[in-house]
């Protein structure tokens, strides 16, 4: 049995990747990761930012920077186990957004060596571990982007609406400035979409086109 390909959608907040990630996961042999916050909010038995409060000390942002290493941990041992066994797996977000965030954090609350430390937690904890047990990070990396007047557009349209930082311009362009020129550190293919002016379906035929090339 041929292994199935493991794909990350990576973004900033309203830039597409949860709505494509679980249109994806409805076709036949997709298998859908979603973000890590889930599983805490699962174990915590809370949701959002109760499960993972936004940090007002650098010691806040260190603890939920190792809760967030262990899950992604787990969510990338689950994503190799399903693409072994013959299913394509999408993973909506990485470690590399705990880092983005953490990139953004430093910036705007000034949390000093803390953006040091997620860059730390990934380069030697994270990829090391996937080097020891033989897992593959990703085969496919999508990044997904949209300018700061279409995330506020499409948050008001959101069941779930975002506030507060999640939303604020200077940390989404952090992030997104992070998650540009840090890429995955292992050789998948990668696909940059700005989804701005682009619908659903538009997202999707172009993100389907570089997933199956």
């Amino acid at each position: 049995m041929s292994r199935g390909k493991i794909v990350i959608c990576e973004g900033t907040s309203c830039a597409g990747k949860t709505t494509f990630c679980s249109n994806l996961a409805k076709q036949k042999n997709w298998y859908l990761i979603p973000e890590a916050v889930r599983y805490l909010e699962r174990e915590t038995r809370k949701s959002g930012d109760e499960a993972s409060p936004i940090p007002n000390e650098i010691e806040e942002e260190l603890f939920f920077q190792q809760e967030f290493l262990r899950v992604e941990k787990r969510r990338i041992e689950e994503a190799n186990d399903v693409a072994h066994s013959g299913h394509n797996v999408i993973l909506d977000k990485s470690f590399l957004a705990v880092v983005a965030t953490a990139y953004g954090f430093a910036k705007l609350k000034k949390f000093s060596g803390t953006y040091e430390r997620a860059l730390e937690l990934y380069y030697k904890n994270y990829l090391p571990f996937l080097v020891e047990n033989g897992f593959v990070e990703c085969d496919k990396f999508i990044l997904l982007t949209a300018e700061h007047p279409t995330i506020i557009e499409r948050n008001q349209s959101r069941g779930h609406i975002l506030h507060g930082i999640w939303v604020d311009k200077a940390l989404i362009e952090l992030q997104k400035e992070f998650l540009v020129n840090n890429l995955p550190a292992n050789s998948c293919e990668i696909h940059i979409l700005d989804t701005t002016s682009l619908d659903t379906g538009e997202v999707k035929k172009d993100l389907m086109h570089f997933i199956n090339r």
